[in-house]
């Protein structure tokens, strides 16, 4: 009998999709092998130790007691439900190509299992349905995932949520609007008033040319005779006296 109810060994990755589904599986195949050998009065967390891969035992390698290595290995593979996006899912899923009805009832069961169906009033049953009509309704695809990603949502806290990222996108687009204006006015701007000695093409006129003319410049070097006048100009005499 014990053979029988032995669990296989569990090897389940904790990023898998079924990860939650195999570990509750196999937990209760083992708490059921459990039972069996109850009498023998077995180490749990060394039988625990026995039914695990070994990349499992990795993550309970630490621990000292079985309550504490069950209680660490069912937050690794059972992860806080989103019931938001649970009932998002059970509310759009449509039917495939291919699929009967049969299967497609058993998928949407399937699917309200992770919803958490609770008995509640006709007002909050009521509010409840709202709610999941303002997600799947909403235009903004942005919007709707922000509020898919919230585990509890009231009808209220989606309304409230709703309302301040349409805001936000509103602001935020009028913002554009506004900086893309002043980009535009500036461009406009600098074409209406260019540089006036690069725009109109005016030539200076004959007496900034005569004066900039006048001007020597530093890399001028005069002539033998220019130099000569210069001095004539300075020293009249002393020239005279000594072509005399």
């Amino acid at each position: 009998m014990d053979s029988q109810l032995r669990p296989r060994l569990f090897d389940a990755d904790p990023n898998s999709a079924d990860a939650a589904k195999r570990w509750n599986h196999w937990f209760r195949t083992f708490e059921t092998y459990l039972k069996t050998v109850e009498s023998s009065k077995p180490d749990k967390l060394e039988t625990l130790i026995h039914f695990v891969d070994p990349l499992v035992y990795d993550h309970i390698a630490d621990h000292t007691d079985y309550e504490s290595a069950i209680d660490t290995l069912r937050k690794l593979y059972v992860r806080p439900k989103n019931v938001i996006y649970a009932r998002y899912l059970l509310q759009t899923y449509k039917q495939e190509n291919g699929q009967d009805i049969d299967q497609f009832v058993r998928k949407l069961k399937s699917l309200a299992k992770d919803c958490e169906f609770k008995s509640v009033s006709a007002t909050e049953y009521q509010d409840e349905c709202v709610r999941d009509a303002i997600i799947n309704g909403l235009a903004s695809t942005s919007i709707r995932e922000k509020l898919l990603a919230q585990s509890e949502l009231t009808l209220d806290q989606a309304y409230q949520l709703a309302r301040s990222l349409e805001l936000a996108h509103k602001q935020s687009q009028s913002y554009n609007t506004t900086d893309n204006v002043l980009n535009l006015s500036e461009s406009n701007g600098d074409t209406e008033h260019p540089d006036k000695t690069e725009t109109t093409g005016r030539q200076p006129d004959s007496s900034q040319a005569s004066e900039s003319s006048s001007v020597p410049s530093s890399e001028y070097q005069p002539s033998y005779p220019e130099i000569l006048e210069q001095q004539r100009r300075i020293h009249p005499y002393s020239l005279r006296n000594r072509e005399a």
